[in-house]
């Protein structure tokens, strides 16, 4: 492979434009690669200092999510 040639195929438009709105709006890297099959490195490749929400978010949303389940399992 010659050095500095890009790998894979370009992404389309539209995908980079929803991959931007979803970093704007401080997805998880995770939730996006899974909701959406952005593959992690592109995530890198186009936001390369992009973090997503930290741990201690995730958690906070993951444990309201889990007693909104209680609640309504109710």
């Amino acid at each position: 492979m010659a050095v500095g040639r890009p790998r894979g195929r370009k992404l389309a438009p539209e995908r980079l434009e929803l991959l931007g709105k979803l970093v704007a709006d401080g997805w998880p890297i995770r939730q996006i690669t899974e909701t959406h099959g952005f593959n992690y490195y592109t995530i890198k490749k186009h936001y390369p200092e992009y973090k997503g929400m930290t741990q201690s978010e995730a958690g906070k949303i993951g444990m309201a999510l889990k007693h909104l389940g209680r609640k309504v399992a109710v």
